[in-house]
């Protein structure tokens, strides 16, 4: 979901919105409609001697703490998430329920494509993209899930 080339300038406020809605409120809104499972399931852990509890598990981006120019509302959306994330920390954390947030970079996905450039401008960025990563390429989402 989003676009390229959005600046403060050129996003309309819909733009916008639907960023915050689609990357921020949806994980805000699935967090708090499942906190009672989870709690639950924290407390069945508890009851059966695990100490682990339960787990939650948003993904952000390393848009999450790095400004990318021309992707203002992701970046926000995304920012939001990484707060969200150490305030449901907090939180959360006397139910025993601990809550992650996995920031990935550069992940080759058809978002890029969809997004606006295209499948060979997108097959480019993702094999430019390579270099910038310690492990000497874009991520797979097989590695974020593993």
């Amino acid at each position: 979901m989003g676009k390229i080339d959005c600046t403060t300038e050129s996003t309309s406020m819909e733009d916008f919105q639907l960023q915050i809605t689609v990357n921020l409120t949806a994980v805000f809104a699935l967090t708090k409609y499942l906190l009672p499972a989870l709690k639950q399931e924290a407390k069945f852990s508890r009851n059966i001697g695990d100490s682990h509890g339960a787990t939650v598990i948003h993904i952000g981006s390393i848009a999450s703490f790095a400004a990318f120019p021309k992707l203002t509302p992701y970046c926000v959306a995304k920012a939001g998430v990484a707060h969200l994330t150490r305030i449901q920390s907090m939180e959360f954390a006397p139910h025993q329920i601990r809550v992650n947030c996995i920031q990935p970079a550069t992940v080759i996905t058809d978002w890029h494509n969809r997004a606006g450039m295209g499948k060979e401008k997108a097959a480019r960025y993702y094999t430019n993209s390579h270099s910038a990563h310690p492990i000497g390429r874009s991520g797979t989402v097989e590695d974020i899930v593993q």
